[in-house]
Formats: structure tokens, C-alpha cells, sequence
């Protein structure tokens, strides 16, 4: 690792990150949003405003478009308690062998019951295992809203796939009316909250089409957070825009020190992002760089705004490649355009340990990859705060060492 810092927590990963990004304002004030999201959030519900647990990787427009600031609950556990797992265990008796992300919410909720967020919305298509969670902390006072999920497979007729957008639509007005407290939302604010987003998107787009002439300018794991960042833009959208303003016009500049990308391993990462990050230390360190990335925070997609609003949300995640509402040859394909589209050299499939689907998954993209001779590494990591095990990291140094 590094000499000058010892690496026990994920905020340590994150302030090293600020130093060795030093030159740039952009990418430090990126991270001290990131750092200073949950308290913040929590913070606004004490003072009475509108707060909610989500997912946070689509549903962004809704919650604003409600008045209501997300907590994306993967941020609460990337940033959480190293005792949240161990609680999970012991207080709900979840066998050791479940998925590790799931734990680690359960007992981060679970330390949270008596706080002032009460509200948690979930989709029943993120898994099985977390709409399970949801049903237990039900018991602890929180009020839990489902949005029922739907498959869109393309060879569904035309009539059969429009039935399922306005059934989804539906369903996501319900949605707004719970973050409501039964209200009606209004659609106008709704849009409104669409364009900023759209607007937003634009912008990363085209960071990451500049960071591929400069990879080394913004590294692995700040990239990776201004991803995560489309989905719930941290609970401030103004401040998170300004800040990607900023970092575009950062790139924009002449920076010939960051110029040169002959000697970087260009990297596709696809799946989850990863809580440890020390295996984005690992790339980073190895001489690699991520340069492309298929996660549901889809940088390449926009929200349409040639529909309702809400219809407009669900066209955007059934017609995402990477959503998991589509069959994973969509995914696959995607990988493969990722992948020609920045020539990159390898491919980290990323899970989270005890998460069956992303195993199975994660086999069936290694299997496709394999046949197109394209070189993968498929691992799993943990939601454990944390250093990533010395086998894990060791594989990932192998694996870039491989493909220099």
C-alpha cells in the first residue's frame, strides 16, 4: 500500500485519495460530499425536512421531484460501523453465509431506530435477500414501501411491454404519494428534476470521455463515486452539479502531466461497486486505471423528456442495457461495447460474497467474455468495513500484473 498511511477504515482510503489529488479542488470538494452525505441528510430530517432510505440508482428525480433527500443505503454501509454486520447476525439471527451487503444494512438500520428517518422505499427487483431485510426492520418502526419490479424481456410483444411501462408507472406513483404522506406529486417539479439530472449526466459523460486521455487525473475511486453520484447526487443536486462543473472544466484545461496514457493498463469494471477499496487502490497502484464502467448508474443513458415525467423514469430503467430488468445477454453485449470502445486489456466482474445471482451472473459474463477472448477476473468482496483480505488484493495484482 503506502508507507505514509495506514488503510483501517474506507474514510482512509477516501483521504488519501484527496491527497494524492491534491491539485484538484474538484475532486476534494467530490469527496468531502461523499464523506459528509448521511450526517448531513440526517441532519435536514431533524429539522423536519423529508428523508428517505432508497436504493438511490435510478430514483433520483422522484425523491427531489417529492421534495424528499435520498439516503442511498449503499452509502450508508460503505461509511458505516464495523459492528454492523456482527449485529445483523446476532440480533436477527441472519446465518454468516448471507450476502454481506445485506447485513450490513440490516444492522445499520438496526443502529438507526430511534433516529428521525423512518421511510424506507425499495424495489422488489433489487434482490430477494433485501426485500427480506425490509420485511424485518418493519418491527423497529420503519415504514417500508415496495415498488413491484417487472421483467421486460425484448421478446415480449409491443402491447405486452407497453402494459408493463404503464404498470411500472403506476407503481411509481404510488411511490411519490408514500414519499408524500398521500399527497398527489407534481409532475412539472418532477420534469423539472429530470433536466437538472439529464444535465448532469451530459457532464459525466463527457469526464469520462476526457479521463480516457487522462486517466491518472481523477483515479479509480473517485470515479467511482462521481458514478454513484448520479443516483442520489449525495442529497444536495446543486452543490453535486456545481462540483461537476467544476471537474469538467478541470479536464478541460491543459494538464500535460496527465497526459500521457501509453503506459496505463486501461480496465473495465462491471457489477457492483465495491466496497472495499482497496482493490481500486490495488488497480490504481498496479499501474491501471478503470476507464470504463457498466453499473446500474449508467453515465451513457439519459431520462427522456419527450414523455410524462414518470412514465419518463420508467422508460429509463427499462431501457437501460444494464439494468437487471433485462436479460443478461443486454448486459453481456454491453460489456463487450465497454470494452472496444476503450480497448481495454481486462475485465473485473465485481460481486459481494453470499449473493448467489451476482455468482451465477458473474459465471455466465466470464463464459461470454472467454468465447469474444477477452480476459475477466471475477471476485467477490465484502460490505465488512475495512481492508480487503491480503488473498483478494493479491489477486487483483496478479491479474494486472497479467495483462501488462
Amino acid at each position: 500500500m503506502s508507507e505514509e498511511f495506514r488503510f483501517e477504515t474506507q474514510r482512509d482510503y477516501i483521504n488519501y485519495s484527496k491527497k494524492m489529488h491534491g491539485y484538484s479542488k474538484a475532486v476534494s470538494k467530490l469527496l468531502d460530499l461523499v464523506t459528509g452525505y448521511i450526517q448531513w441528510a440526517e441532519d435536514q430530517a431533524r429539522l423536519g425536512k423529508r428523508v428517505s432510505y432508497t436504493a438511490g440508482s435510478w430514483d433520483a428525480p422522484l425523491f427531489y421531484g417529492c421534495n424528499t433527500i435520498p439516503i442511498a443505503f449503499t452509502e450508508l454501509g460503505r461509511l458505516g460501523s464495523r459492528q454492523a454486520i456482527t449485529l445483523a447476525e446476532n440480533q436477527f439471527l441472519t446465518p454468516k453465509e448471507s450476502c454481506s451487503m445485506v447485513n450490513s444494512m440490516l444492522g445499520e438500520w438496526y443502529m438507526r431506530k430511534d433516529g428521525p428517518i423512518k421511510k424506507v422505499l425499495l424495489t422488489t427487483g433489487i434482490c430477494e435477500a433485501i426485500v427480506m431485510a425490509g420485511e424485518l426492520i418493519k418491527k423497529e418502526g420503519y415504514k417500508l414501501h415496495f415498488i413491484e419490479d417487472i421483467f421486460l424481456p425484448k421478446w415480449l410483444s409491443e402491447d405486452e411491454q407497453e402494459e408493463r411501462i404503464r404498470f411500472f408507472t403506476r407503481e411509481l406513483r404510488d411511490a411519490a404519494k408514500f414519499l408524500l404522506d398521500g399527497k398527489e406529486p407534481d409532475e412539472t417539479k418532477i420534469s423539472e428534476e429530470i433536466k437538472r439530472l439529464n444535465r448532469i449526466i451530459d457532464k459525466v459523460h463527457h469526464i469520462i470521455d476526457l479521463r480516457r486521455d487522462k486517466p491518472l487525473y481523477i483515479k479509480s475511486l473517485p470515479t467511482m463515486y462521481l458514478l454513484c453520484g448520479l443516483g442520489h447526487l449525495y442529497g444536495r443536486p446543486e452543490v453535486f452539479e456545481d462540483v461537476v462543473t467544476e471537474l469538467e472544466e478541470e479536464l478541460l484545461h491543459d494538464n500535460p502531466e496527465f497526459d500521457n496514457n501509453k503506459n496505463v493498463i486501461p480496465v473495465v469494471w462491471v457489477g457492483a461497486r465495491g466496497q472495499e477499496f482497496g482493490v481500486y487502490h490495488a488497480v490504481d497502484i498496479c499501474g491501471g486505471a478503470i476507464v470504463g464502467w457498466i453499473a446500474v448508474n449508467n453515465y451513457t443513458r439519459k431520462y427522456p423528456e419527450d414523455v410524462p415525467p414518470l412514465e419518463s423514469i420508467t422508460r429509463y430503467l427499462f431501457g437501460n442495457t444494464q439494468s437487471r430488468n433485462l436479460p443478461i445477454i443486454h448486459r453481456n453485449q454491453a460489456i463487450e461495447r465497454e470494452v472496444q470502445k476503450v480497448n481495454a486489456k481486462g475485465v473485473i466482474l465485481y460481486g459481494y460474497v453470499g449473493c448467489a445471482l451476482q455468482g451465477v451472473q458473474t459465471e455466465l459474463q466470464r463464459a461470454y467474455l472467454k468465447e469474444r477472448g477477452i480476459t475477466s477476473l471475477g471476485i467477490e468482496g465484502t460490505f465488512q468495513v475495512g481492508q480487503p483480505s491480503g488473498q483478494l488484493l493479491t489477486r487483483v495484482s496478479a491479474f494486472m500484473e497479467m495483462l501488462a
